[in-house]
C-alpha cells in the first residue's frame, strides 16, 4: 500500500532539486503528487516512489540519476534522485558503512556536494531492478520491500 512522503524525504527532495532548470522545476512540481510504494529491506531510508501521472507533467529528457549528492556529516553518504519516464521513481541513500542509514541527512548541511548527472559525466550510478544502487563500490545490499501504512 502506498504512503505519503515523510517530511524529511520531502525536504531532501526539495533541497536536491533546487535550481531553475526545466528538469528541476518539473521534478519539484511532482513532489506533492508523489507517494512511497516500497522501502529498502536493509532498514535504510531508501524509498521507491510513484507519481500520480494524471496530476503532474513529466520532466524533459535528462540523465539518470537526475541528482546525486554526497553528505560528509553526520554520515559519509550519497543520496540520489532517480526518475523513470520523466517521473520521480526513487530516493536512494548509500554509504560505505555496514550499518543502514536510518535518517535523511539534514538538507541544510553545509557539508554537501551535489553532482547533477545531467551536467556531469564524472559520476554515474545505476539503480537495478532489485532496488539497489551501486556507485564506486558502495551499495545498499538489500532490495526494496513493499511500503506499509504503519510507518
Amino acid at each position: 500500500m502506498a504512503e505519503q512522503l515523510s517530511p524529511e524525504a520531502t525536504a531532501t527532495l526539495r533541497a536536491l532539486l533546487t535550481g531553475s532548470d526545466p528538469v528541476s522545476n518539473a521534478l519539484l512540481a511532482q513532489i506533492p503528487h508523489t507517494r512511497v510504494v516500497r522501502r529498502c529491506g536493509c532498514g535504510c531510508v531508501t524509498v521507491d516512489l510513484e507519481v500520480d501521472r494524471t496530476a503532474a507533467a513529466p520532466a524533459p529528457p535528462h540523465d539518470n540519476p537526475a541528482v546525486n549528492a554526497w553528505y560528509g556529516a553526520p554520515h559519509s553518504a550519497g543520496v540520489m534522485v532517480g526518475t523513470e519516464g520523466g517521473y520521480l521513481s526513487f530516493l536512494e541513500i548509500y554509504s560505505v558503512s555496514d550499518e543502514p542509514i536510518t535518517a535523511w541527512p539534514d538538507p541544510a548541511s553545509s557539508n554537501t556536494e551535489q553532482v547533477r548527472a545531467r551536467t556531469s559525466s564524472t559520476f554515474r550510478a545505476a539503480k537495478t531492478r532489485t532496488g539497489t544502487a551501486e556507485s564506486g563500490g558502495v551499495s545498499c545490499p538489500a532490495g526494496v520491500a513493499e511500503a506499509s501504512s504503519d510507518g
